[in-house]
């Protein structure tokens, strides 16, 4: 099964909470990267570790910390709240 973004966001994995392998092959078949799925600067290692879990539609909407922190700091009124400077 191709785990793309059709699956994920309005296939039968939409609502259903992914785990770890489920992750990885959405991040290698969507991006060629199995730690694309990010959490604040967690890989999908250590954010599962933690007890964090996403829905297929969540994984979809993730979008790498360094391309969010990009709009996100040239908003911020403090440069000190840019975790992520190029």
């Amino acid at each position: 099964m191709l785990y793309g973004r059709e699956l994920l966001l309005h296939g039968e994995k939409r609502n259903a909470v992914l785990d770890l392998p489920e992750i990885h092959r959405y991040g290698i078949g969507s991006y060629g990267d199995a730690d694309y799925v990010c959490i604040y600067g967690l890989r999908p290692e250590q954010w599962y570790a933690r007890g964090i879990r996403v829905l297929g539609r969540t994984a979809v909407e993730c979008t790498r910390d360094a391309l969010a922190s990009a709009p996100s700091c040239r908003h911020a009124s403090n440069g000190a709240l840019c975790a992520y400077t190029t």
